[in-house]
């Protein structure tokens, strides 16, 4: 369960992603840094719609754990992220197309390496993290109607099937978040290691 701490950090940058979305949605840029100050000093998040993205879900997962006013603050993030993707659908499509395409590079980046380098093995809880996010790109287009390259996915379908051939079924990896949060079947590869022979 994750801090409450966490949670209202995760509620602020949400606040501050929303109010930046004209503006992001304007310019060609994929990453956009930003600083969102909290009572316990300044986070240095970077906006993408898939950031925006997984950090609403999570605060959805945990609205029992805030206050009313914070509850309606999240509902409100909700409102105004629906409001954005619907004045500006084909942009959002295009934008959560190339953020799926950054992290799959990424991740195949890694998985190269661990080909490689089995001692990679041992970066695998800081590496997972795109992994996860190409799940909640694939989710919310999916949920939006929208269409990601098939290329892409089926690269994709490539890397899952040799990550589950050379996997080692375990306790939950991804440091710093909650298994409630994450479905074994779903996120099978955050639940283990991934065991390359060297």
């Amino acid at each position: 369960m994750p801090h409450r701490r966490e949670l209202i950090t995760t509620l602020l940058t949400v606040e501050k992603m929303v109010s930046e979305l004209e503006d992001y949605i304007a310019r060609d840029e994929l990453f956009r840094q930003l600083i969102v100050h909290t009572p316990w000093g300044d986070e240095l998040p970077k906006l993408s719609l898939g950031g925006l993205v997984e950090r609403i879900r999570l605060l959805e997962k945990h609205l029992d754990e805030l206050e009313p006013e914070e509850r309606e603050r999240v509902r409100r993030a909700r409102e105004a992220y629906e409001r954005f993707v619907q004045r500006h659908k084909e942009e959002v499509a295009r934008r959560f197309r190339r953020e799926f395409k950054s992290y799959l590079r990424s991740w195949k980046w890694y998985l190269d390496e661990l080909r490689e380098r089995p001692e990679k093995a041992n970066d695998y809880p800081a590496e997972v993290h795109n992994r996860v996010r190409l799940t909640t790109l694939l989710e919310e287009t999916q949920r939006l109607g929208m269409s990601l390259d098939e290329a892409l996915l089926q690269e994709l379908e490539a890397l899952d099937a040799w990550l589950r051939a050379h996997w080692e079924p375990g306790p939950f990896v991804w440091v710093g978040h909650d298994p409630e949060d994450y479905d074994p079947e779903r996120y099978w590869y955050l639940y283990g290691k991934p065991k390359v022979e060297g």
